[in-house]
C-alpha cells in the first residue's frame, strides 16, 4: 500500500500533474496526512479540485453514478454541490417543511429517493386491497394522476431508475400461498425487462396480511428479495431473484426453531440477516449473518405454477457476528427491524449529476426485550436502538472469504467499536425506517417547548473531520457546564439520542440555535441492564440539533381536492388526519423525518453558502 511518507521521498521533483494524479491511487486519509508533509503538498492538494472531490466522495461515502451528465457540468460544480450536500447535513439547512392533503385514505405508503408513493384502493370498492399507487414527488407541488394495476396488493415497493414496481399478494383462500408480480411505474403493465413477470409462492407456514410487516421487498440492480413470515412470527423465508432473467438465486429459512429475522443489503454483493433464535422457548441469541448474493449457485429458471422455497436447500452463511448473551430475565420481543437506506446503487440527483451510496453505511436495528417469562424481578422492557458501521463488518470479509466454513466472530472482537447503543422509552420500530446513509434524525417533543430536531452521523470520518468550532455561524455550545456533563452522562448510560429537557427549555425564550456534539471513541456508552454483561459500545458519531418553533407559522398547506384547517406542524408524525370544508375525511401527508432525509439536498437552501 502506498504511504505518503514513501510518497515524500521519491517525488519531490516531479510536477503537480504528476503528484495529483499519484495521489488519486491513494485513500483519503492518506492524501490528508500527506498534505501535512509540506507546505507546498498542502497546497497541491487544497487548490486540486479533483483531489478535493476524491476526498469528499470517500468521505461521505458517494460515488458519481454513471452515465450522461449535462454538457456544461465540470468537476467543480460537482464539488460544490457535494459540499453543498454535506454542510446540509452538518448545520441542518432544511427548507421548510410543507404538507400536501391526498384526497383519499391511505392503505399503505412508501418513501422512495424523494418521493412519497401512497396505495389505496379504487374509489368504486373502497373497502378492497388497494390497486392504485400515486407517486408524489416530496419537493414539487406535481400531483401526478395514479397509476392502475391489474391486480390488488397487500405491499410493494419501487425502483424510479428501472422504471420497476414490486407487489406482493397474498391469496385469500390459502393463507401459505402469496404472488409477487413485476410491472412498470409509468403503465403499470407487466414489466418489459421481466422475463417471467410473477412468481406464486407457497410456504410450508400460514402467514397473515393482518401484521404491517408481513412481507418485506427489496429491489438493488437486476435482484430483488422477498422476506415473508409465519402468522406466530417464529417462521420465515428470504427469497432472492434475478427479476429479469427469472433465475433463483438465493434462499435463506428459519430452520425448525423458533427464530426471527430481518434483512438488509451491504453492497451489492453481500446480505445481512439480523437473526434473533430461539432458545429452549424464549428469542435469546441475536447475530448478524452475512450472506453472498454472487457466489450463490444459479438454481435455474423457475416456470412452473408454483415455487416451493422448502424444496431448495438454505443458504450457508460467510460470516457470523456474534452478540453480547442476554440475562436469564430476559427474553426478546419478535418484533426486530434491521434497516439501511438507500439501497446500493439507488441515484439521487443534485444540480449538476446525479451521486449514489455503492455501499450501506450503517445498519439501524430496533430491538426490545422483554421480562422472561420465568422472572419474579419486576424487570421492565428494554428498548433498545443499535446502530452498526458496515465498513467495520465488511473489514473482516476479506479475511474470512477464502473459508470453506462459516467465520464466526464473538462480540468482543468487532462489537464495541463497531456499535454505538441507545436505550429508549418508546417501541417505535418506525424508527428504524428514519436512516439514511450514516445518518439518523430523532424528533424529540418536550409539551411547551420547541421540538428538538437532531440528526446523529454514525461515520467516524465525518465525527472527526467536522467537530464544533466556535466561529460556526448559529452554532452553540451546551448553555452551562454542567449541561455538557449531563450529557456526557447520558450518552455514558445509553440515553444520548435526547436533549435533555432543562438544556431545551433554555433555548425555549431565545432564537433558535444548533447544538453540535461529537462523540468519540474515548466516551463510551455502557447499556448495564438486560445482558448478561454490560454491554459497552464506541463508534464515534458527531449530533446537529435544533431548537424547532417556527413550523407551525411557516408550513404552508396546499390541497388538490379540498382547503384543510392549518394546524402545527408536528415531525414526529407521518400521516395527520385532517377534515376538510366539506367535511370529508381526508389524509395529510406531513413532511415527515425520511422525507428529509431522501429529498435533503433539494431541502437545502440554495443560497446558503457551502
Amino acid at each position: 500500500m502506498t504511504t505518503p511518507e514513501s510518497l515524500t521521498s521519491g517525488i519531490w521533483d516531479l510536477c503537480d500533474e504528476l503528484i495529483i494524479k499519484i495521489l488519486h491511487y491513494c485513500k483519503s486519509n492518506q492524501i490528508l496526512r500527506f498534505a501535512t508533509t509540506s507546505k507546498r503538498y498542502y497546497g497541491v492538494v487544497l487548490t486540486s479540485i479533483t483531489l478535493q472531490l476524491h476526498i469528499e466522495l470517500e468521505a461521505n461515502g458517494l460515488d458519481i453514478a454513471k452515465g450522461p451528465r449535462t454538457g456544461t457540468t465540470n468537476y467543480s460544480q460537482i464539488l460544490d454541490d457535494i459540499l453543498r450536500y454535506r454542510d446540509a447535513w452538518l448545520y441542518l439547512r432544511f427548507d421548510q417543511p410543507f404538507k400536501h392533503v391526498l384526497g383519499q385514505e391511505t392503505f399503505t405508503w412508501e418513501l422512495r429517493e424523494g418521493n412519497y408513493v401512497a396505495a389505496f384502493p379504487t374509489p368504486s370498492n373502497p373497502f378492497s386491497d388497494p390497486t392504485l399507487f400515486q407517486v408524489i414527488p416530496l419537493c414539487s407541488l406535481d400531483n401526478p394522476n395514479p397509476v392502475s394495476l391489474q391486480h390488488t396488493f397487500q405491499d410493494f415497493t419501487l425502483d424510479f431508475g428501472q422504471d420497476l414496481v414490486v407487489t406482493v399478494t397474498a391469496d385469500p383462500n390459502d393463507t401459505r400461498h402469496f404472488t409477487i408480480s413485476l410491472c412498470s411505474i409509468s403503465t403499470g403493465l407487466t414489466h418489459p425487462l421481466a422475463l417471467i413477470s410473477t412468481y406464486s409462492v407457497v410456504t410450508d407456514f400460514a402467514i397473515t396480511t393482518a401484521v404491517d410487516d408481513t412481507f418485506a421487498i427489496e429491489v438493488m440492480g437486476d435482484l430483488f428479495l422477498a422476506r415473508v413470515k409465519d402468522t406466530q412470527n417464529t417462521c420465515y423465508e428470504v427469497l432472492v431473484w434475478n427479476w429479469k432473467s427469472g433465475a433463483f438465486l438465493l434462499r435463506i429459512g428459519s430452520g425448525p426453531s423458533p427464530r426471527v429475522a430481518d434483512f438488509s443489503l451491504l453492497d451489492e454483493n453481500y446480505l445481512a440477516l439480523l437473526s434473533v433464535e430461539g432458545d429452549l422457548s424464549d428469542l435469546r441469541i441475536i447475530s448478524i449473518l452475512v450472506y453472498s448474493l454472487r457466489t450463490a449457485i444459479c438454481i435455474g429458471m423457475q416456470s412452473d405454477a408454483h415455487f416451493y422455497p422448502s424444496r431448495y436447500p438454505s443458504a450457508r452463511p460467510d460470516l457470523i457476528y456474534q452478540f453480547p448473551m442476554l440475562d436469564f430475565g430476559y427474553k426478546i420481543s419478535n418484533e426486530v427491524f434491521m434497516r439501511s437506506d438507500p439501497q446500493p446503487g439507488r441515484v439521487f440527483h443534485t444540480a449538476s449529476t446525479g451521486l449514489t451510496f455503492p455501499r450501506a453505511h450503517t445498519l439501524s436495528i430496533t430491538l426490545t426485550l422483554l421480562p422472561a417469562h420465568f422472572t419474579l424481578s419486576g424487570n421492565s422492557c428494554v428498548n433498545l436502538r443499535i446502530f452498526i458501521s458496515v465498513e467495520k463488518l465488511l473489514h473482516y470479509l476479506s479475511e474470512y472469504r477464502d473459508q470453506s466454513n462459516t467465520g464466526i466472530i464473538p462480540w468482543d472482537k468487532w462489537g464495541t467499536l463497531a456499535s454505538r447503543w441507545f436505550l429508549s422509552s418508546t417501541r417505535h420500530y418506525y424508527w428504524a425506517y428514519w436512516t439514511s446513509g450514516s445518518r439518523f434524525i430523532s424528533v424529540n417533543s418536550w409539551g411547551s417547548v420547541p421540538y428538538d430536531l437532531s440528526v446523529f452521523d454514525f461515520n467516524p470520518q465525518t465525527a472527526m473531520r467536522h467537530p464544533p468550532r466556535d466561529s460556526d455561524v448559529n452554532f452553540s455550545t451546551h448553555p452551562a457546564p454542567q449541561h455538557k456533563e449531563k450529557f456526557e452522562s447520558m450518552v455514558r448510560e445509553g440515553r444520548g439520542l435526547d436533549i435533555p429537557p432543562e438544556i431545551a427549555r433554555c433555548y425555549e425564550s431565545t432564537s433558535p440555535q444548533l447544538i453540535i456534539d461529537t462523540v468519540d471513541s474515548t466516551l463510551p456508552t455502557i447499556i448495564s441492564t438486560g445482558f448478561s454483561a454490560p454491554v459497552e459500545s464506541r463508534l464515534s458519531y458527531r449530533s446537529s440539533s435544533d431548537m424547532v418553533t417556527g413550523y407551525q407559522d411557516v408550513s404552508r398547506s396546499f390541497s388538490h381536492q379540498n382547503q384543510v384547517t392549518q394546524k402545527p406542524f408536528t415531525p414526529h408524525l407521518r400521516l395527520a388526519d385532517e377534515f376538510g370544508s366539506d367535511g370529508r375525511r381526508t389524509e395529510t401527508l406531513m413532511s415527515p423525518g425520511q422525507a428529509y432525509l431522501e429529498s435533503i439536498f433539494s431541502l437545502a437552501r440554495p443560497n446558503d453558502p457551502p
